[in-house]
């Protein structure tokens, strides 16, 4: 990877922070008892910091493939951590005498776990893959990145 694909796509993190932040700052005084929006932005947050960290880790050839796929099946536990706490610190900052959020949907954000293993194995294979084969036409001669 190029440094100006970096600095493009470490542009284009930076935007998706901002509307992230923005977005949980519109989220976070709303009485909403649903769990879709912590989801939601857990999965954001969580794909937001996994491609910040695998850019900032040059590739190399033993393990790359391996890291885009542990990156992705760590979506599964991360997702959920994520949402989990987001669930959690909106209902200490309402302060109800009854919660936003029931055991239950906290249960059912713990049950999606798997979904989010699944789908994040999928998606790191495919990138990983993806990245390699952008790594292969760059040593070629000529400019051929997949950015314009």
């Amino acid at each position: 990877m190029t440094q100006q694909t970096r600095n493009q796509i470490q542009r284009w993190l930076r935007i998706a922070a901002f509307v992230l932040v923005c977005g949980l700052l519109l989220w976070l005084p709303v009485e909403e008892t649903s769990e879709r929006y912590a989801i939601l932005f857990g999965f954001g947050i969580y794909t937001w910091w996994s491609i910040r960290w695998l850019i900032t880790h040059p590739p190399d050839a033993k393990g790359f493939i391996i890291r885009h796929l542990l990156m992705g099946i760590l979506t599964g536990p991360g997702v959920t951590l994520v949402a989990s706490f987001l669930m959690v610190f909106k209902i200490g900052l309402h302060l109800h005498p009854t919660p936003d959020f029931t055991l239950v949907q906290f249960y059912s954000v713990l049950l999606r776990t798997p979904v989010w293993i699944g789908i994040g194995f999928i998606l790191g294979l495919g990138l990983g893959l993806l990245r390699l084969s952008w790594r292969d036409i760059s040593a070629l001669p000529g400019d051929r990145s997949p950015f314009p």
